[in-house]
């Protein structure tokens, strides 16, 4: 599968405005979208640089493994923060990839279609 030159960031921040969740995604030559996550933990000192590299090593992890693995998200305190940042609870994994918009989040999808215009979906 190859990219496009486009890699798309945002992220989630808690009440005191850290960032907590780095995303990346990757739209693919494709109607298929790669989603890499990053999750900081409690002890963390969020770094965007680091975030984002860690998000997009994620999403490319998934490329390279042909979207048949997911790496589910499984340290203890990773909902929690999930939860504190009001992200979706439906992502489940650390990466993937989407292979219908309906997997894709609002933001997600309000993104692609900024970057990418009416085909981003």
């Amino acid at each position: 599968m190859s990219t496009t030159t486009r890699e798309i960031y945002y992220t989630y921040r808690n009440k005191q405005n850290v960032p907590k969740v780095f995303v990346c995604l990757i739209p693919l030559a494709t109607d298929l979208i790669a989603r890499g996550i990053a999750i900081c933990s409690r002890l963390d000192h969020p770094n965007k640089k680091i975030g984002r590299a860690i998000a997009r090593g994620r999403a490319l992890a998934a490329i390279e493994e042909g979207g048949v693995k997911h790496r589910l998200i499984t340290r203890l305190d990773a909902n929690s923060i999930l939860d504190e940042v009001d992200a979706p609870f439906q992502w489940g994994c650390k990466s993937r990839i989407l292979k219908d918009g309906s997997k894709l989040t609002t933001k997600e999808q309000t993104l692609l279609k900024k970057v990418l215009g009416n085909n981003g979906s």
